[in-house]
C-alpha cells in the first residue's frame, strides 16, 4: 500500500468530515515513521501542536476502524482494515451461516447496556477468543448474550454464527458433532459435512479448531452449568463430562480468529485460570440491576414507578438481589394484588422472600390445580411444546378453552416463556402456533417440587401425582427421555428409597399400590402403572412373571426389557414402546411415503408405527376384529381395514378415530384395496362379491361378481390408469383358484 492509497482510504473513512492539509502532513509523517519533532520542523509548527493534531486524528481513525490506532501502528491498522474488507467482499459471495438453535426472543431486553458495550468491545476491538458471562439463575445471562449476538450479526462481522444450549447436558462427542456440522461449509461434490466427520474425539477437536481458524465464527454455548456435578465444589464436572475441561482449554488457548461466548452459573476452573483483564479469555460477572434498569423492568410489566417510589424500588431490587426474573415475577404480583403499591407489597411478611426459590414457592402455591399440572408437564417435557401437546398430556383431560385460560394465567404470572417469533408484537396469545416452556430457574424449581410431591404421596400411600403425570415419556425424543430419567426419575427413586428404607421395601409398596389399582380402579386412565414400571426397572428388578393385567400402562418404555411371562392381559398399552409386538400379527401395510407401517393383531388391535425410530404413533381398539387386510390412502392419513364383522372401516390416523363405516357385505371382509388416486376403495370377502366404494362420500358404487365359489381374499388395483379410456384395473383372487 502506498501513501496515496492510505490517504484515499483515510479520506473515505472520515467523509463527510473535511481533511485539512495539516492533518495530511501529520498522516504522511506517521506513514514515513517520522517523529513528531521532525514533522513539526518540516512544516513550521510547534511540536506540541503537531502532537495534538496527531492524537485527534488517531482517535478519529480508532472509531472508524473499531480498533486502537496510534502513530506507531498506523500502517498495520490500515492494512489490516483493507484485508478485512477484502475478506468481507469474498465472504459476501457465499451465504453467511447463522444457526440460532434454541435462542430466545430478546426484543424486550431491559437494561444491561453497559455490559453489552463492554462485551462488544471485548469481541470486536480486543478480539477475545472466549468470554464467560457468569451469574445466578434468572440474572439474564441468556438474554444478554443473545442480544449481543444479534448486534454482532447485524454488523456483519462474522461469517458463521452458532447458538447452542447445553441445558440437556449433551456428552462432548455429541456436542462436537453438532457444532462441526452446523459450522461446516455446504456439501461439496454431493458429500454432506456430517458424512466426513472423524470418529475420534481428538480428531473432532482438531477439526473444530480448524473451522474456528479458517473463518471468523461466533459460537454461543448457553447453560454451561448443566455439565457440572451437584453436591460438589463449584465447577466440578459430572462423571463422564471431564473432557469439557479440555474443550474450554483448547477454545481459550488455541490459536483461532473466532469468539466463543459462554453463559454459566458456575465458573469452570479452566476459565478462571485463563481469564485476565488483558488476556484473550475474559470473565464477566453479572451484577444486580441498577435502579434505572429495575424501573425499566417494572415498566415493561406495566408497573409505572413514580418519583416518590425510587427508594422503595431500591429496596425491592435489593430484596430480590437485582434478579431480572424475580423482578418480572413480583411486578405482576404488585400490580394485580397491591394496586401497583410497592410499599404495601414490601410491608407484607408473607411476601418477604430471601431468594428466588422462596419466591417461586409462593408463586407455585398460588396456582390453580390445572396451572400446577401445566407447570409440572412443562418441566417434564423439558423442551418448548404446543398447547395441543399439553392437552394430550393432561389427565384428567381439559377443554382447549380451559387450557388457554391456564396458559394465559401462567403467562401473566411470568412463570412460563412462550415463543412468539412468528407473531406480531401486539398479537394475542393463541393456543395453536405458539410453544411454551419455562426459564431454567423455574424449571429447576418445578422439577424439585414435582419430585417432592410424588415422594410425599407415596409415603402416604397415595398416587394422585403419579397417576396424572408421567415421570418419563416413552415417546419423547431419546435425548429428552435421557434427561427425564436423569433429572426426574432417578432423583425420585433415590428419595423413595430413603422413605421405604430398601429396594425390597419399595418394590413391595409399588406392587401393593398396583394391586389396589387393579382391584379398585381397573383400566382407570393415568400414568401410575407406567411410572411404577419405570421405577421397578430402575431398581434393576426382574419384571418377568409380574402381573400388570387390567391396568392402563401409558407412556411406558419397555424396550430391551425381559417381559417373558409378564401378564398384560386386559391392559391398555397406549403410547408405550416395546422391543417387539407382544401379540401375533395378522397383516401389515406400508404407507405410500414408506415412513409408517400399519399392523393388525389377534387381540383386535390395529397399530401404526413410525419406521425411523419404531415408535407407535396410533392405536385403534374396539374398532377392529380379526383384520386380515390393511390399505393406506395415498395421503397416508386414512387406513382401510377388512373386518371380520362384515364392515369395512376407514380409520383416521392423526385423530385415532373411525372416520367412516361401510356396510354391505353379507359375510366377513377379507381384503381391501385403494386406487392410486385415492378415489375408489374395493373390498371382498367370504360372500364372493367385490364391492366398489367412493372414498370421499362412502357411497356404494357397484358390486362385481364372477368368482364361482370360495373366499375372495386378495385384491389389487393397478398402480396407475394405463388403459386408453383411463379406467381402473382391479385384480382379484380367491378360493376358486382363478384371478380376475
Amino acid at each position: 500500500m502506498t501513501f496515496e492509497d492510505a490517504l484515499n482510504l483515510v479520506t473515505a473513512l472520515l467523509a463527510p468530515r473535511s481533511f485539512s492539509k495539516l492533518q495530511i502532513d501529520v498522516l504522511r509523517g506517521a506513514w514515513n515513521d517520522d517523529s513528531y519533532v521532525k514533522t513539526a520542523t518540516a512544516i513550521g509548527y510547534q511540536y506540541s501542536y503537531i502532537k495534538d493534531i496527531g492524537s485527534d486524528l488517531w482517535q478519529l481513525l480508532s472509531q472508524k476502524l473499531e480498533t486502537k490506532v496510534t502513530k506507531l501502528n498506523l500502517r498495520e491498522a490500515l492494512m489490516q482494515y483493507v484485508r478485512l474488507q477484502q475478506m468481507r467482499a469474498h465472504s459476501a459471495l457465499h451465504q453467511r451461516r447463522v444457526d440460532w438453535g434454541e435462542a430466545p426472543d430478546v426484543s424486550q431486553l431491559c437494561g444491561r447496556s453497559a455490559q453489552l458495550a463492554k462485551l462488544e468491545e471485548w469481541v470486536l476491538q480486543q478480539r477475545c477468543r472466549m468470554v464467560a458471562i457468569v451469574g445466578m439463575g434468572g440474572m439474564g445471562k441468556t438474554r444478554l448474550v443473545t442480544r449481543l449476538a444479534q448486534q454482532l450479526v447485524d454488523k456483519d462481522r462474522f461469517e458463521v454464527v452458532v447458538w447452542r444450549s447445553l441445558r440437556q447436558a449433551p456428552p462432548l462427542q455429541e456436542l462436537l458433532i453438532d457444532l462441526i456440522s452446523a459450522m461446516a461449509a455446504p456439501a461439496v461434490l454431493g458429500i454432506a459435512p456430517e458424512q466426513s466427520l472423524p470418529q475420534q474425539l481428538d480428531a473432532m477437536m482438531h477439526q473444530l479448531l480448524e473451522q474456528l481458524r479458517d473463518r471468523r465464527c461466533l459460537l454461543i454455548l448457553d447453560n454451561l452449568e448443566a455439565v457440572f456435578q451437584n453436591n460438589q465444589l463449584v465447577g466440578t464436572y459430572r462423571a463422564g463430562y471431564e473432557d469439557y475441561e479440555w474443550l474450554f482449554q483448547q477454545l481459550g488457548e488455541g490459536r483461532h480468529q473466532s469468539s466463543v461466548l459462554l453463559t454459566t452459573r458456575e465458573i469452570p476452573a479452566q476459565i478462571s485460570i485463563q481469564a485476565g483483564p488483558t488476556a484473550a479469555v475474559r470473565l464477566l460477572r453479572l451484577e444486580p440491576m441498577s435502579i434505572e434498569e429495575g424501573k425499566s423492568i417494572l415498566a415493561a410489566k406495566g408497573l409505572e414507578v413514580q418519583t416518590e417510589q425510587i427508594q422503595q424500588v431500591q429496596k425491592l431490587i435489593e430484596r430480590y438481589q437485582g434478579n431480572p426474573l424475580a423482578l418480572e415475577i413480583v411486578a405482576t404480583q404488585i400490580k394485580e394484588l397491591f394496586n401497583s403499591n410497592i410499599a404495601a407489597f414490601l410491608s407484607q411478611d408473607t411476601l418477604l422472600f430471601k431468594d428466588i426459590r422462596d419466591l417461586l414457592a409462593h408463586q407455585f402455591a398460588r396456582l390453580t390445580s390445572l396451572e400446577r399440572q401445566v407447570m409440572y408437564w412443562l418441566a417434564i417435557e423439558r423442551e418448548p411444546v404446543t398447547a395441543a401437546q399439553l392437552q394430550a398430556d393432561l389427565l384428567p383431560s381439559v377443554t382447549p378453552v380451559q387450557l388457554r385460560y391456564a396458559l394465559e394465567s401462567l403467562d401473566g404470572r411470568s412463570l412460563i416463556a412462550k415463543n412468539q417469533q412468528n407473531l406480531a408484537p401486539d398479537a394475542q396469545m393463541k393456543v395453536d402456533g405458539v410453544s411454551y416452556t419455562q426459564q431454567p430457574v423455574v424449571m429447576e424449581y418445578v422439577t424439585s417440587h414435582l419430585i417432592a410431591q410424588v415422594c410425599q404421596e407415596i409415603e402416604q400411600v397415595q398416587i394422585d401425582c403419579l397417576r396424572s403425570h408421567a415421570l418419563v415419556k416413552a415417546q419423547a425424543k431419546d435425548y429428552v427421555k435421557d434427561v427425564q430419567m436423569r433429572l426426574i426419575l432417578q432423583p425420585t427413586l433415590a428419595q423413595l428409597l430413603e422413605v421405604t428404607g430398601s429396594k425390597e421395601g419399595l418394590k413391595n409398596l409399588l406392587l401393593e399400590l398396583l394391586n389396589l389399582q387393579q382391584t379398585q380402579a381397573p383400566l382407570q386412565r393415568g400414568y401410575f402403572a407406567a411410572n411404577a414400571l419405570h421405577l421397578l426397572r430402575q431398581l434393576a428388578l426382574d419384571l418377568s412373571h409380574l402381573d400388570f393385567s387390567n391396568l392402563t400402562i401409558c407412556q411406558a418404555d419397555l424396550r430391551m426389557v425381559d417381559l417373558h411371562g409378564t401378564n398384560f392381559s386386559g391392559a391398555d398399552l397406549s403410547y408405550s414402546t416395546f422391543t417387539q409386538s407382544i401379540c401375533d400379527i395378522l397383516s401389515v401395510a406400508f404407507s405410500p411415503d414408506a415412513k409408517h407401517i400399519a399392523t393388525s393383531h389377534d387381540n383386535d388391535q390395529v397399530c401404526v408405527w413410525q419406521l425411523a425410530d419404531g415408535q407407535q404413533i396410533a392405536t385403534f381398539r374396539a374398532s377392529a376384529s380379526w383384520v386380515k387386510s390393511l390399505a393406506f390412502s395415498p395421503d397416508g392419513e386414512t387406513l382401510a381395514i377388512a373386518n371380520h364383522d362384515r364392515i369395512v372401516k376407514l380409520l383416521h390416523i392423526p385423530s385415532q378415530t373411525v372416520r367412516r363405516e361401510l356396510h354391505g357385505h353379507a359375510s366377513s371382509v377379507l381384503s381391501v384395496a385403494i386406487s392410486a388416486d385415492g378415489r375408489f376403495l374395493a373390498s371382498s370377502g367370504e360372500d364372493t362379491t367385490i364391492k366398489i366404494w367412493d372414498m370421499q362420500t362412502g357411497a356404494h358404487l357397484k358390486t362385481l361378481v364372477g368368482h364361482q365359489h370360495g373366499w375372495l381374499s386378495a385384491l389389487a388395483f393397478i398402480s396407475a390408469p394405463q388403459t386408453l379410456d383411463q379406467s381402473y384395473l382391479l385384480a382379484s383372487g380367491g378360493g376358486d383358484r382363478t384371478i380376475r
